[in-house]
C-alpha cells in the first residue's frame, strides 16, 4: 500500500493487521496518538532526504513558519 502523506496512515494501522516502518520520531507520535506500538526494524534503514517547498507568499505567514518549524523538529537528525 502506498500512501501520499503519512498522516493516514495511523487510523489504517489501528484498524487492521497491516504493519508500516515509518521513521522513529512519527512512531513514537503515533504511540502518543494511537492505539499502536512500535519495534525496532532488524535491519538499518536507507537515509531519507525530505524537503519542505512553500509558495512565496507564506514565507513572512506566522503560522504557516510555525508550521514548518514542526515539521523540521519531526524530521531533524541529532
Amino acid at each position: 500500500m502506498e500512501l501520499s502523506h503519512f498522516m493516514s496512515l495511523l487510523p489504517i494501522v489501528e484498524t487492521s493487521d497491516l504493519i508500516a516502518t515509518v521513521p522513529r520520531d512519527l512512531a513514537e507520535f503515533f504511540v502518543q496518538h494511537g492505539a499502536v506500538r512500535y519495534v525496532d526494524t532488524p535491519m538499518k534503514s536507507p537515509v531519507i532526504d525530505v524537503h519542505l517547498f512553500w509558495h512565496q507568499r507564506f514565507q513572512k505567514d506566522p503560522a504557516h513558519a510555525w508550521l514548518r518549524k514542526q515539521i523540521h523538529e519531526l524530521f531533524r537528525q541529532d
